[in-house]
């Protein structure tokens, strides 16, 4: 006796699917949609004033996110770093105090989900570092507009106009 059976794709689909997860679950897509930054510090030094390799500040990063699993973690990569629990986390949530280096760039964070890699958001432009403060190392005359070329030697010759009536303030 000969047994004949039709299985369509998405029959096997769904039997391997049952199989695999053991029964039919409703999975939520989980998303991140924005990483900001406020509070930020003034530049750190870190007591070396003629290391500026070593200058950080420091920012409140909040994650704004739904639909996140409830185990793992929320974390923050990139220029700076921080973890929390997801277990009772609720969205937005603020990382307080993440230190983050002081150069003068766009600072660049990934948030993401330990249980859910593929749950991810990078913003290359969080905020904009301060500049370097260890500044024994550097010298003291910057042009404006161009803080990472110093002036390290220049006659500087100054003309200033005046109505006559000191009417306006010198500029």
């Amino acid at each position: 006796m000969k047994i004949s059976t039709r299985f369509s794709l998405t029959n096997l689909l769904l039997i391997f699917s049952l199989f695999i997860f053991g029964g039919l679950q409703s999975y939520s897509q989980c998303s991140i949609t924005d990483i900001s930054s406020n509070n930020e510090s003034i530049c750190n030094d870190n007591g070396t004033p003629t290391v500026t390799t070593d200058d950080t500040f420091t920012a409140d990063i909040t994650v704004i996110f739904s639909d996140a699993l409830t185990t793992g973690t929320l974390d923050l990569t990139g220029d700076g770093t921080a973890s929390v629990s997801v277990s009772g986390l609720t969205s937005p949530h603020t990382f307080v105090g993440v230190t983050l280096p002081a150069n003068g760039s766009d600072i660049s964070l990934t948030a993401t989900f330990s249980d859910d890699v593929t749950c991810i958001f990078t913003n290359n432009t969080v905020t904009t570092a301060p500049f370097e403060c260890s500044d024994d190392v550097c010298p003291d005359i910057i042009p404006p507009g161009n803080p990472t070329a110093p002036l390290t030697s220049a006659e500087v010759t100054f003309d200033i106009d005046n109505p006559g009536d000191n009417s306006l303030p010198a500029t």
